[in-house]
C-alpha cells in the first residue's frame, strides 16, 4: 500500500493433519491450529490497531476473525473431509476427492484478490498443490514435515507467481514480489534442496547461450525496439561463434572471467551491433554471471535484521528545516501531458502488426508413406517402406476459435486503455485478420500496440502539472531499507553511514553497485552537503509512459558558506555510462523527471550522472567553499 499499488496479500498454510484445523470433537469445531491462529490474530489486531485503521477502507472487516481464515480440504462423495497422503501414489478415488477441494476454492479464485472479500489466510492439506493457483500468495507456512522433494517444489510453486492488483494488472516490482516461506526445516537444508530440485528439473546449463538470452541482451543494450528481431539475435550468435566466444552448441568456450577478456577484443561487423557494442558486452557479461550463479535468491529470515533508522544529527530545529524542506520538494504528485498524432499512431500499429504477421500461415504437415506388404520366408506378414515424402496444406479453421471484431477490440481496449474507435481503425488495416483468432498472437499484438502507445506518449510529452491535494506520504518517500546479514555477502551491497560525518539521513542503505557505494562515500565526505539519502525503489515515484520511475538520490546542498538554507539536487546515477549507452526508455524517464521537477519547484535541480566527478560538473558542486 505504501508504494501506491493496491494488491491484496494472501497467506497459505500447508498443514499435516486436517483435524488440527477442523475438529469434529471440539464444541466449536476448531482444531488446535485454528485456536492458536485466532488467539494470535486477536493479539496482532491489538498491536497494529493504528496501521489497520489507517487502511480500513481496504480491509473493512479485518477484525472479523471467523471470515479472514478458511480451510479447504479434499472431501469424499459423502462430503466427509479426508486426508490425502502426498507421499503415496494418488489413485483415481483420491484424485476425485482432490478435485472436489479444488473446485471449492476455484469458485472464490477471483474474489480472493479483491478487498471486498475478507478471506486472506487459507489452510490446506496437500490437495491445493495439484491444481489451485492464485498469484497473490505472499507467505507460505509449512506446518508439516516429511514433504517429498516434488511436493516441496509444488508447494513453493503456489507462491512463485507474479501478483496482480485489484484491477488485474501484473506487478513486476522486485521490491514487492517477495515470497516469505516459514519452513519446518533448517534454512541450509531447505534452500539447498529447493535449489537443486529446480535446477535439475530445468536441465540447467549455466554455459548455454540461448536465443532468449541474446534477445534479452539486445533489449537491455538499448537496441531500438523495431530492430530487435530473431535475425539480429542470430547475427549476434554467429559473431560470437566466429570470434570463438561460443561453440557450435551455443555454449561458452571459456569461463566467465576469460569471456570478459575475449569480449573486450571483439569488433562487431554488423552495424547495429557495433553501434551498441559497449552496452551489448556489459549486458551479456551481466546476464551470464547471473545465470552462472545458478540460484534463486533465498534469504534466511532467521538472520537478525540490522536496526535501520533516520538520524537527527543536527540541532532539532535545523534538522526539521532541512528534512521537511526536502519532503516539501518530493511530496507533490504530477501528471504528464502529451500530444499524440492519432493517424500516425494508427499507421505505426498497422505497419508493425502487418510486418509481424507477414509470414503467418496456418500450416498442417501431412506425411505420406508408401509401403509394400508381403510374407517373408518364415511366412510372417511384413511391411516394407518404399517411399516417404511430406506435403503441407493450409487449413484456415484449425486450432483457433473465431473471435468477433468486438471481442478483439474489447480485449485490446482492456489491456491498453485505448478508445474503441482507434482500435477499430487499427483492426481495419490488418491484412491477416484471421491470425487474431489465435490467443497467443492476439496477446503479442496487444503488447506491440501497448509498446507503440507508450513510445508515442514518451515522444509527445510536453509538460507535467502538479495534482493539487494529492501528496506522497512522508513515510513512503523516506522508507528505510531492510538490512540483514545476507546483504553483507557483497562488500559493496550495504553502505553504513559514518556517525562522525553526520550527513547521511539513514543508518544503512542498500546499494545497486560498487560505483554507487563510492558515490555515497564521496557525498558523505563533502563538507557542503547538508543531507543526502538514497531513495528506496518504489518509495518516491514519478509517473511516466513506461511506468513509475524512482530517481536514486536526494541531496540538500549549502547555498553558500554563510547560511544553511539548502538547494535541492535529485540525482540519477548511471555509473560509468556515456549518454549513447543509455536506452531509449532510460532517456525518456530522465526527460520525464526533468519536466516533473520543473513543475514542482525552481529550487530543485535534476540530472543524471555517470560518476561523482560528473555530478560535481553538472551540478556545480564543490567539496568545500
Amino acid at each position: 500500500m505504501e508504494t501506491g499499488e493496491k494488491i491484496k496479500a494472501l497467506t497459505l498454510f500447508f498443514i499435516d493433519s486436517v483435524d488440527k484445523v477442523r475438529d469434529n470433537t471440539a464444541s466449536d469445531g476448531r482444531g488446535i491450529y485454528l485456536q492458536i491462529f485466532d488467539e494470535e490474530y486477536k493479539i496482532a489486531i491489538k498491536n497494529y490497531k493504528s496501521q489497520l485503521e489507517k487502511y480500513k477502507e481496504y480491509f473493512p472487516k479485518y477484525d472479523d476473525v471467523l471470515n479472514i481464515r478458511e480451510g479447504y480440504f479434499a472431501i469424499d462423495n459423502k462430503n466427509n473431509i479426508v486426508n490425502i497422503d502426498e507421499n503415496e501414489k494418488i489413485n483415481s478415488k483420491s484424485q476425485e476427492n482432490i478435485d472436489r477441494a479444488i473446485s471449492l476454492i476455484l469458485e472464490k479464485k477471483d474474489e480472493l484478490i479483491s478487498f471486498d472479500e475478507p478471506l486472506s489466510f487459507i489452510f490446506s492439506h496437500s490437495a491445493l498443490r495439484e491444481g489451485w493457483d492464485n498469484p497473490n500468495i505472499f507467505t507460505l507456512c509449512m506446518i508439516k514435515s516429511g514433504s517429498s522433494l516434488i511436493a516441496k517444489k509444488q508447494e513453493i510453486g503456489r507462491g512463485l507467481r507474479l501478483p496482480v492488483d485489484i484491477y488485474g494488472n501484473r506487478c513486476t516490482d522486485e521490491n514487492i514480489n517477495e515470497l516469505t516461506v516459514i519452513a519446518n526445516d533448517s534454512y541450509e537444508n531447505f534452500s539447498r534442496e529447493l535449489q537443486d530440485d529446480f535446477n535439475n528439473d530445468m536441465n540447467f546449463d549455466k554455459n548455454e547461450v540461448t536465443s532468449d538470452i541474446l534477445l534479452k541482451v539486445l533489449k537491455k543494450a538499448g537496441v531500438p525496439y523495431k530492430k530487435v528481431t530473431g535475425e539480429l539475435a542470430n547475427q549476434l550468435k554467429n559473431e560470437f561463434m566466429t570470434k570463438g566466444l561460443i561453440n557450435n552448441e551455443c555454449k561458452l568456450n571459456k569461463d566467465t572471467e576469460e569471456v570478459t577478456k575475449i569480449l573486450d577484443d571483439i569488433v562487431f561487423e554488423n552495424e547495429i551491433l557495433n553501434e551498441h557494442s559497449i552496452k551489448l558486452k556489459n549486458e551479456f557479461i551481466k546476464i551470464m554471471i547471473e545465470k552462472g550463479s545458478n540460484r534463486i535468491e533465498i534469504k534466511n529470515g532467521d538472520n537478525p535484521q540490522y536496526e535501520n533508522s533516520i538520524r537527527a544529527f543536527v540541532a532539532e530545529d535545523d534538522f526539521k528545516d532541512i528534512y521537511f524542506g526536502l519532503y516539501e520538494k518530493l511530496k507533490k504528485r504530477t501528471i504528464y501531458k502529451c500530444n499524440i498524432d492519432k493517424d500516425k499512431f494508427v499507421d505505426d500499429c498497422v505497419n508493425e502488426i502487418n510486418l509481424y504477421l507477414k509470414n503467418f500461415t496456418i500450416d498442417k504437415p501431412v506425411y505420406i508413406d508408401t509401403s509394400k506388404a508381403n510374407f517373408n520366408d518364415a511366412q510372417l506378414f511384413e511391411l516394407k517402406k518404399v517411399d516417404n515424402n511430406s506435403v503441407s496444406y493450409v487449413e484456415a479453421d484449425i486450432q483457433a476459435i473465431y473471435k468477433t471484431d468486438l471481442e478483439i477490440v474489447n480485449y485490446i481496449m482492456y489491456h491498453t486503455m485505448l478508445p474503441r474507435l482507434s482500435i477499430f481503425n487499427i483492426l481495419k488495416g490488418i491484412e491477416k485478420r484471421d491470425a487474431l483468432n489465435f490467443q497467443d498472437i492476439l496477446d503479442e499484438i496487444t503488447q506491440k500496440i501497448s509498446n507503440i502507445l507508450n513510445n508515442s506518449k514518451a515522444n509527445g510529452i510536453s509538460s507535467y502539472e502538479v495534482i493539487d491535494g494529492y501528496n506522497l506520504d512522508e513515510g513512503q518517500i523516506f522508507a528505510l531499507d531492510t538490512i540483514n546479514e545476507n546483504d553483507f555477502d557483497n562488500e559493496w551491497k550495504v553502505f553504513k553511514s559514518n556517525p562522525n560525518k553526520k550527513r547521511a539521513l539513514n543508518e544503512y542503505y542498500k546499494m545497486d553497485s560498487a560505483g554507487e557505494k563510492e558515490f555515497a562515500q564521496k557525498l558523505e565526505n563533502n563538507d557542503n552537503v547538508l543531507l543526502f539519502t538514497k531513495l528506496k525503489k518504489g518509495s518516491f515515484i514519478i509517473d511516466t509512459p513506461y511506468g513509475k520511475y524512482s530517481p536514486d538520490w536526494a541531496i540538500v546542498y549549502k547555498k553558500d558558506d554563510n547560511q544553511n538554507v539548502g538547494i535541492y539536487f535529485i540525482v540519477e546515477t548511471k555509473i560509468n555510462k556515456e549518454k549513447q549507452d543509455l536506452t531509449d526508455v532510460e532517456k525518456s524517464k530522465i526527460k520525464c523527471a526533468e519536466l516533473h521537477f520543473k513543475a514542482v519547484s525552481d529550487l530543485v535541480k535534476f540530472d543524471w550522472v555517470s560518476s561523482y566527478e560528473d555530478f560535481k560538473i553538472k551540478f556545480g558542486v564543490k567539496d568545500s567553499f
